[in-house]
């Protein structure tokens, strides 16, 4: 169970075993501490020392995150249970070659889940869907990061294009603009793949795998270089599909305009966060199915971390991303 508590002014405790959200004495939830895997809170809620403590001890991660729903710091597994397997990450990520293979069966698996994302969305073309499967086979063989974030960016402008249809079609999309966003689109996306970076940096954490040692992308101050990574796996089928389901119901009452960039307001942000958690938590394609874990978007992205950190256990036996299609 994962719990975000953003309730301005309320308080997180620890009592007989679970935890206790209040506000101004008043209860809001009461949880199971042996049921939670991961408690969020923002920094305007308090959660005691008693809590963080209890639930530590339980193997339970704390996140706490700021305004803007980026990770500030969180607790951690701990360490010296998972001494080898970030010795045999940093080794994997030192491997040029293994670094290659890694990056490539990421791409891979981005470019498979755009089109699966298409495909379920019925917004295709058939000459479209062959073309990302060309590409998806085609970053296996790239010899060189240069040639594979090529072969993404290829993909990228055939999947945007297309995707660019789902949308409601008084919201205009001219494409991907980051910083600032400057439409409702581009601002729903941008907060969709916030909140999958902070869930992935979290299940990394969690399994002791070391969020800063990446594959893919070029290590960078004050950014968690393997979530980065990680989460290219998930944008398409998990983040621009809750993007997709949102801006479908939202009005505008969702969005602020500042200067000119485009935000999500509190109530925006409350209605997408409870989306995303209900798409987490909402069973996946067959296709995404880990072993051992649940048949659902959350344990898709549970079960890739593990097959991360099985391999880094290993230290490069095997690519954990298995290179097979999933476009049909």
């Amino acid at each position: 169970m994962f719990i975000e508590v953003r309730e301005y002014g309320a308080k997180v405790g620890i009592s007989g075993g679970k935890l206790v959200i209040t506000k101004e004495g008043a209860e809001l939830g009461k949880f199971p501490a042996d049921m939670i895997e991961t408690v969020a809170v923002h920094t305007s809620v308090q959660i005691s020392s008693q809590a963080v403590a209890a639930l530590s001890g339980k193997g339970i991660r704390v996140a706490w995150l700021n305004s803007a729903d980026e990770i500030i710091c969180c607790t951690s597994a701990d360490s010296s249970r998972f001494y080898s397997r970030r010795k045999g990450l940093y080794r994997m990520s030192d491997d040029a070659s293994l670094c290659l293979n890694i990056s490539a069966g990421i791409i891979n698996a981005k470019i498979m889940g755009q089109a699966d994302t298409l495909i379920s969305s019925g917004l295709y073309t058939e000459d479209d869907i062959s073309a990302l499967k060309i590409l998806s086979a085609k970053a296996l063989i790239c010899g060189n990061k240069l040639a594979l974030l090529g072969t993404e960016g290829e993909a990228a402008k055939i999947y945007y294009s297309m995707l660019a249809k789902a949308f409601p079609e008084d919201m205009k999309f001219g494409g991907r603009q980051k910083h600032p966003p400057k439409d409702e689109i581009n601002c729903v996306l941008s907060y969709s793949y916030s909140l999958l970076y902070n869930r992935v940096v979290l299940e990394l954490t969690g399994m002791g795998l070391d969020p800063y040692c990446g594959f893919l992308h070029e290590n960078g101050y004050s950014r968690y270089t393997l979530a980065c990574d990680i989460m290219e796996i998930f944008r398409a089928v998990i983040s621009d599909t809750a993007a997709v389901r949102f801006l479908k119901k939202c009005d505008s009452s969702c969005f602020c305009h500042k200067k000119n960039a485009v935000y999500l307001s509190d109530k925006g942000r409350k209605a997408f966060c409870t989306d995303f958690i209900d798409l987490l938590g909402s069973v996946c394609p067959v296709g995404y199915v880990k072993n051992g874990f649940a048949a659902t978007y959350s344990g898709y992205i549970k079960g890739t971390v593990a097959e991360l950190a099985a391999a880094a256990d290993r230290y490069g036996s095997e690519t954990f991303i298995q290179a097979e299609s999933r476009c049909g």
